[in-house]
């Protein structure tokens, strides 16, 4: 178990996080990444998908490019473009290796949450697949992305309330069906949002095999109780193993303060 956590000043306001990923209590390896780096506002969970260590070579170079994208000290718009191209870069990377490699079939997805370092109060979520970014604000947790999944996707499509609420269980074989990953296709389609924080706010940015065994509200109740975010990923944590921890999971928490 990998548990790191630290607060970092900033010009206009403060992080502190903590981030952990683990393998589970089923699976034989970890195959997430995660990226908490705290010097660039930059944070990243990837959870990958293949043959032998497919899945862990697929994540790591997806967490080794976004960390490449981020280093630099350069304005938000650029490194919001640099990230977007680190991920072309991964998708390439993954099906090259694929290709050498003989599998068959070698992916990722990516939660991304960049932070603007300025004055503006402005984040990018950046996503592909069903790993997830929330916001915790007053009580409210907000999840950010949308799943790339089939379940999700049927469930868009209005096929009606009972229906939906089936398919998007995690007990549904459909909700583990992904629609979208980097190093699938020739090219990958990434999902962009642009969100604001302020003073207070808390970010998770998780795999599944978190909310496979957390629900949103349990998720809610660990934020709630309150503490550092060292608490709330320790807690996290917990609720997982409580739940099984049938899948590997990753958890990174960030919580946003005041410049003293």
């Amino acid at each position: 178990m990998l548990l790191d956590w630290f607060r970092q000043k900033r010009r206009v306001y403060t992080i502190e996080s903590a981030s952990l990923s683990d393998r589970g209590l089923v699976r034989a390896d970890n195959q997430d990444h995660v990226v908490a780096y705290r010097g660039r506002a930059s944070f990243c969970v990837a959870d990958g998908m293949g043959g032998g260590e497919g899945g862990a070579k697929a994540s790591e170079l997806v967490c080794r490019h976004f960390v490449k994208a981020v280093v630099a000290r350069r304005g938000f718009a650029d490194r919001i473009r640099r990230v977007a191209e680190a991920i072309d870069r991964a998708n390439a990377d993954i099906r090259d290796f694929a290709d050498g490699a003989g599998y068959r079939q070698m992916g990722s997805t990516v939660a991304a949450l960049v932070l603007d370092e300025g004055a503006s109060f402005q984040a990018i979520v950046a996503h592909v697949g069903d790993s997830r970014v929330y916001r915790y604000r007053a009580g409210v947790l907000e999840q950010l992305t949308r799943d790339h999944t089939m379940a999700s996707e049927l469930t868009r499509r209005a096929c009606g309330a009972t229906a939906a609420a089936a398919l998007a269980g995690r007990t549904s074989v459909l909700s583990h069906v992904l629609t979208r990953a980097i190093g699938i296709e020739d090219t990958v389609k990434v999902d962009w949002r642009r969100v604001d924080f302020r003073a207070g706010d808390q970010f998770l940015v998780c795999s599944d095999g978190v909310y496979d065994m957390i629900d949103h509200d349990g998720i809610r109740k660990a934020f709630a109780q309150g503490g550092r975010p060292r608490d709330v990923v320790e807690r996290l944590a917990a609720g997982v193993v409580r739940g099984g921890a049938a899948d590997n999971y990753s958890i990174v928490v960030l919580r946003i303060g005041a410049k003293r």
